[in-house]
């Protein structure tokens, strides 16, 4: 799992558009030494909101987060496909408003345990980039 925007860095959720996609192209290319023919797929998902956050433990001290957004974030990915990139409508129209260079194209209703029904959004690309669109086979 990646956190990012924890600091006052204004563009946290361009670096994680960006770097899904990169993780993505890194995977498609990536040869398994010992076994050529395996192609190794992930699936990435994310969401955008207020998180709980501290540091849990003494002998193996860790830093944590919690909350809702943790949550949804994890069950983005879950529920993504393999070599996609799956967000939250709401990250979606902040995407699209705010870095228009990016792909996003709707999924739409996904049922989540605890949630119900929430429509859902691909990230697919980037214009401009080595990004390729995915999806559009």
């Amino acid at each position: 799992m990646l956190v990012s925007g924890l600091d006052d860095c204004p563009y946290h959720l361009r670096e994680v558009c960006r770097i899904s996609l990169e993780f993505l192209d890194f995977v498609e290319t990536f040869e398994v030494k010992h076994n050529t023919k395996y192609k190794l797929r992930i699936k990435v998902g994310f969401h955008s909101g207020a998180v709980a956050s501290g540091i849990l433990g003494s002998s193996a001290p860790r830093f944590c987060i919690f909350g809702d957004t943790v949550n949804m974030a994890n069950r983005m990915a879950n529920l993504s496909e393999p070599g996609r990139v799956q967000m939250t409508e709401s990250v979606a129209q902040t995407v699209k408003a705010k870095y228009p260079g990016f792909i996003v194209e709707e999924r739409g209703f996904v049922n989540l345990k605890g949630k119900g029904p929430v429509f859902t959004c691909w990230l697919t690309g980037c214009i401009g980039s080595r990004a390729t669109p995915r999806g559009t086979a």
